[in-house]
Parts: C-alpha cells; sequence; structure tokens
C-alpha cells in the first residue's frame, strides 16, 4: 500500500500575513497627500491662497526665505488665517505641524 504526501493544514487564524512592501505604502501614503491637497486647492473659494497654504504645510520649497507674515500679508490674508488654514490641513494630512506654525502634533 502506497502513502499519499501530507499536506500540513495551515489554520486561518495562523496563516502568514502579507509581505510587507514599503514602496507601495509609501506610494500610498503620497496618493493621499495629493488627493487631499488637491481637492483643498480644487474646493477653495481662493486657489491662490489655497496653493500657499498646501505649501506651508508640506514646507516646500516655495516657502524658503518668506515668513508666514510676510506671505500672509502679500496675498491679503491675516497672518492668522493663514497659520490657522496651515495647522488645520496639516493636520488633515497627518503630518508634523511645527514646520511653520507653532503646533506641538508629531505625528
Amino acid at each position: 500500500m502506497s502513502q499519499e504526501p501530507s499536506v500540513d493544514f495551515v489554520y486561518p487564524d495562523d496563516e502568514l500575513h502579507q509581505e510587507e512592501n514599503h514602496y507601495r505604502e509609501a506610494a500610498q501614503h503620497m496618493q493621499r497627500i495629493m488627493n487631499i491637497t488637491f481637492d483643498y486647492i480644487v474646493m477653495s473659494k481662493s486657489p491662490e491662497r489655497a496653493c500657499y497654504h498646501v505649501a506651508y504645510a508640506l514646507g516646500l520649497a516655495l516657502c524658503e526665505g518668506v515668513s508666514m507674515t510676510d506671505r500672509s500679508a502679500e496675498i491679503g490674508e491675516s497672518v492668522y488665517a493663514f497659520s490657522k488654514s496651515v495647522k488645520e490641513l496639516q493636520h488633515r494630512l497627518g503630518i508634523n505641524t511645527k514646520t511653520y506654525t507653532y503646533g506641538h502634533n508629531n505625528k
């Protein structure tokens, strides 16, 4: 009598989890950030202001050397409103709020 080869049975709870793919996770994170920022700009009453809010929220090179006070005066917005918009966007994006604002959120 021949013996059939045995197959190890794996219980559903014991199944191996999918292998982590850090590149895929990073790409999905960046796509989420792009979706939120483009939605923010497109839905804004002032796309120019919204673009600057996004730039400061993300710490883009466009902001280097120009304070929020100077930029807000340039676009006709109070520095308080400008800073508040930047902080709210950073919160929506789930990113660090210390770059240009006085927030203490270390996500």
